[in-house]
């Protein structure tokens, strides 16, 4: 199969041009000859790593090329024809140059292809044995191939490996297509609960900024009682109390004005002051009842607050945005409905 190897410009070679006959071809020399030489530049054909040092002292550029003849070999020519590969004349060209500046190319026909193009088709077309050389009949893909072309069954497995191929592929759409199912099933469900939770919340427009002024009114409401309070013990305090000072004061001017009638005034005007507060007591307490008597407790109010900073913070939206989200999420669940 192996036609021609040329070589130029590698190791110690100036140039070298090999031909060979169809039949066993046998390379001999003493230690140094060269033969090392010419089966490494084979490798460099299949794809082996070629190191800058393989170029010649004093080159600009080298170069190995091997033509291969497959006249003889139709089902490799086919397996060329999978990698791209066609033939010319029944005959391919492999070419690995190198260049001082290490930079390298590797050909197939004359055509700019990459190293591991050539190194499939290296692996196709040549079997290389020798110490630490990789060998294509240990390959279990290689032996099928031995095999089934020995049977004459190459087109035929082919065709079953694009029937397969074909069935994989059809696999993976199938299998595609049931995660995307799944994957709408999902958000159809995350948005029907949202949905649930937005209907629970029932917001109303304005509600936010309405409960925000409520809490501030009810903070005020709370120093309102507080001060209440105070005037009211301020009132009514047993000991130290208003009323109880005025009342033990209308009571002494009371005994003065029976002993002395001059004074009938100013103990009338005491159990007027008397009953002043009296009515000032009741009116605080009045007041006090009335300020307890909320439709909604601070805590309550908190707590609306939080739910609907929740659900803020959870869809990222404002306020009046997220009275609009609930049309929304129902045409996404509508569009989502897996019935």
């Amino acid at each position: 199969m192996l036609a021609s190897l040329s070589i130029q410009g590698l190791a110690l070679v100036d140039q070298i041009e090999l031909s060979f006959d169809p039949a066993l071809n046998v390379l001999t020399g003493e230690t140094g000859a060269g033969k090392s030489l010419i089966l490494g530049s084979i490798g460099l054909l299949l794809g082996e790593r070629l190191d800058p040092d393989w170029l010649r002292a004093g080159e600009a550029r080298g170069f190995v090329e091997g033509i291969l003849d497959l006249k003889s070999r139709p089902d490799l020519v086919e397996s060329l024809h999978a990698l791209d590969v066609e033939t010319e004349e029944g005959r391919v060209i492999l070419r690995r140059e190198i260049a001082s500046d290490g930079k390298s190319r590797a050909l197939v026909n004359g055509r700019t292809v990459l190293l591991g193009q050539l190194r499939a088709v290296g692996d196709l077309l040549v079997d290389l044995h020798g110490q630490h050389e990789h060998q294509q009949l240990l390959r279990a893909e290689s032996q099928a191939d031995f095999y089934d072309g020995w049977a004459g069954l190459l087109e035929e497995r082919r065709s079953l490996d694009r029937e397969r191929t074909a069935l994989l592929e059809e696999s993976r759409a199938l299998r595609a297509d049931l995660a995307a199912a799944d994957q709408r099933r999902a958000e159809w469900e995350r948005i029907r609960e949202d949905l649930a939770e937005l209907s629970k919340a029932a917001l109303k427009p304005g509600e936010e900024e309405a409960l925000k002024a409520e809490r501030e009114r009810l903070r005020g409401r709370e120093r309102l009682l507080q001060a209440l309070g105070e005037a009211r013990h301020a009132l009514a305090a047993e000991e130290g109390g208003a009323e109880g000072h005025v009342r033990r004061a209308a009571r002494t001017l009371r005994g003065l004005a029976s002993a002395a009638p001059d004074h009938e005034p100013l103990a009338s005007l005491a159990e007027a002051l008397l009953d002043s507060l009296g009515d000032v007591a009741g009116r605080i307490e009045d007041a006090e009842a009335h300020a307890v008597e909320e439709p909604f407790s601070p805590d309550e109010i908190e707590d609306r607050l939080d739910w609907i900073h929740r659900l803020k913070r959870k869809h990222r939206v404002d306020f009046e945005a997220l009275l609009d989200l609930r049309e929304s999420l129902e045409a996404q669940a509508k569009a989502l409905d897996p019935e």
